[in-house]
């Protein structure tokens, strides 16, 4: 998203962790401080409608004659090791 601002950018997460959607990790072990997020429980559960929404837009997109380039579908997102204070979180 070329428009899209840092601080646009901040804002959105800060709201999809505030809803639970997304959860944010520091490592903070040695600098450069990193921040990684990752889809919670409940943010998977949106994985079907965000490809429903994909698949939509890829028929009206070949139906118009724009071509888009075809991302990957989601289908299942890798587990990870997470801190002892995000278990059991939204």
């Amino acid at each position: 998203m070329p428009q899209m601002t840092e601080r646009m950018l901040s804002i959105q997460l800060k709201q999809l962790e505030k809803d639970g959607i997304i959860k944010r990790v520091v490592f903070n072990t040695k600098p450069p401080l990193k921040v990684e997020y990752a889809l919670t429980d409940f943010g998977k559960t949106l994985i079907p409608v965000l490809n429903a929404i994909a698949k939509w837009g890829r028929t009206v997109s070949q139906k118009q004659g724009k071509f888009i380039v075809q991302p990957a579908v989601i289908t299942k997102q890798k587990s990870s090791t997470e801190p002892s204070s995000l278990k059991g979180s939204k």
